[in-house]
Formats: C-alpha cells, structure tokens, sequence
C-alpha cells in the first residue's frame, strides 16, 4: 500500500488516463509480493528478516518465474487487454522497479532492527540458528 497507492495516484494525475495508472499499480504490486517471497523464505542470509535462513531457493526461483509470466502479459496484446492492463514504457518500468527496490530494502532494514515490534511493544524475535 506504501508503495502502489501513491504510485497510482501520481501515475493518474500526471496521465488522466485510468488504464495506465491501474497498470502501474498492478505492477507495483506484483512486484513487491513478489520480492516478499524470498523475505519469506530466505534462501540466503542477505534475505533474512522476518524469518530463519531456510536455504530453500525453490520459491525464489517461482517468484522469478511468475515474474516472467507478469513480462510476457505486458507483452502480448491480447493478455494485458484481457487482464484490463496497459503497456508501460521502459523507463517507467524502470522506475517503479527502483521505487520498489528502496521499499524493499526499508523493509529489510525495519525487519532487522525489530521497528515493528518495538512500536507494538512486543518481543517476536526469532530464535537464533546454530551453525
């Protein structure tokens, strides 16, 4: 919500077209859901935040996959006009990418430095991993 409201709202001022803001919006979206995944389920320790490293590069590996499907519907014609989507430019693929990548790591930050359970007073952390 941090991230796609405000994009949808500067994508529908700057434009006046719904169909490119709703499409910047989706794309923001699916983005940050799918940089959550690997948040998830760490398959590496520069991922690790809100959970214990599991190794597991399996659902990192479907996030890129499903993010490659997400490339081949802004592609095709007939799939992002099914899906009510509008091809986005290059560069502003490219932006909101970054917007998402800042987003990315300020979670990654807020999760490491306990922010949220600090400002709900509560003790979550994770159990340490021997090894």
């Amino acid at each position: 919500m941090l991230v796609a409201l405000p994009l949808y709202l500067l994508y529908a001022l700057w434009t006046h077209d719904p169909l490119i803001a709703r499409s910047a919006l989706t794309t923001a979206t699916v983005l940050c859901g799918l940089v959550l995944i690997p948040f998830v389920k760490p398959p590496t320790r520069a991922w690790v935040g809100g959970e214990v490293l599991s190794g597991d590069w399996r659902p990192t590996i479907l996030a890129v996959g499903m993010l490659a499907l997400y490339g081949v519907i802004l592609s095709v014609p007939f799939l992002y006009r099914f899906f009510g989507l509008s091809p986005l430019p290059i560069l502003d693929l490219a932006a909101i990418t970054g917007v998402v990548a800042v987003w990315a790591l300020g979670l990654r930050f807020a999760w490491r430095a306990h922010l949220f359970e600090r400002f709900l007073g509560l003790d979550l952390r994770l159990p340490e991993v021997a090894g």
